[in-house]
């Protein structure tokens, strides 16, 4: 009996002692001011930089916070726990967290940088957004605000759905930031797969087409052919009906004759080489044309006046006879 007591007493002395051993090697420090805590050493030598972790819960504002080495805010710290009765997870440093995540209803994403600017916002009930650098979708390098960068068949890269009965599309505001004379700055450019611009839209209200160049003056330029069912050009300057005021000096044929000997061309139309170098405008053209059918019409209007003359003149004669 005596044999059996003294081999109790001996477990339980060394049960005590490696529990006190315990005790001062692996939680060494339990208090810290009114909160308690575990501490963390490194594994061994190797991870030993003089630092340790604590673990300790936050009964007052029901958290679970994990700090390095001591209570210093320089330090990064992790806190999950409950803010007005939900869930939260932050990563802290210096005195304010750089991502936090919240678990309520209307929970939300959010990070901030060293100067605790908010940087980025992802909100499943409300307004989201990046406010820390170039952002990218199929890339770890975009070389843009926004590059979507996706090798894909038939299928749209990007799409915007608005199925409003009033709905507005997309908006691209940008500087103006150069004079009319310019192609700089642009609002929109599309290139196929070689780089080959098929069009842009520029600040100043010009757009090319299949082209980069679009010449001083000009306010859309079309590198290639065009179709349309119809065109409308509205002229600022006066249409040709001034060919039937009283005033107008009509050419007489023989001016017309003379002209068209010398020049190869009506008066007032362009050749064919000026054509060749220079192209033509349309609605100047037109007026140009329209002119000359009045032209030619007053020249009929006034043979048709003297055919009816001889007419008459020749029945007069025949009752003479």
């Amino acid at each position: 009996m005596k044999n059996k007591m003294k081999k109790f007493l001996l477990i339980v002395s060394v049960l005590l002692y490696q529990t006190i051993s315990f005790s001062q090697t692996t939680y060494s420090g339990i208090l810290n001011h009114t909160s308690n805590y575990f501490t963390i050493q490194p594994y061994n030598a190797t991870y030993d930089d003089g630092t340790h972790v604590k673990i300790y819960y936050d009964g007052n504002n029901k958290r679970l916070n994990f700090l390095n080495s001591d209570d210093n805010t320089s330090f990064t710290r992790l806190r999950a726990g409950i803010i007005n009765g939900y869930g939260l997870i932050s990563v802290l440093r210096d005195g304010g967290y750089r991502v936090a995540m919240n678990g309520q209803s209307d929970g939300y994403i959010t990070g901030r940088n060293d100067s605790v600017e908010r940087k980025f916002l992802i909100h499943s009930n409300g307004n989201s957004f990046f406010n820390g650098g170039n952002v990218g979708i199929g890339t770890d390098t975009p070389s843009a605000v926004l590059e979507v960068n996706k090798s894909i068949n038939n299928i749209w890269s990007t799409k915007i759905i608005n199925g409003g009965g009033q709905s507005l599309g997309l908006l691209i505001k940008n500087g103006y930031g150069g004079s009319q004379s310019t192609n700089y700055p642009r609002i929109m450019q599309l290139e196929d797969g070689n780089g080959n611009i098929r069009m842009k839209v520029q600040s100043n209200g010009k757009i090319g087409m299949n082209t980069d160049h679009i010449p001083n003056g000009y306010v859309l330029a079309v590198g290639g052919k065009a179709i349309a069912e119809e065109v409308k050009v509205v002229l600022q300057t006066n249409w040709s009906d001034f060919v039937f005021e009283k005033d107008y000096d009509l050419p007489t044929l023989e001016e017309v004759e003379q002209h068209i000997k010398e020049k190869g061309h009506l008066k007032d139309v362009p050749s064919a080489k000026e054509v060749e170098e220079n192209g033509i405008y349309l609605g100047e053209m037109d007026a140009k044309l329209l002119q000359k059918i009045e032209e030619l019409m007053l020249y009929t209007i006034e043979q048709q006046k003297r055919i009816e003359k001889l007419e008459e003149l020749v029945l007069e004669s025949k009752k003479n006879k």
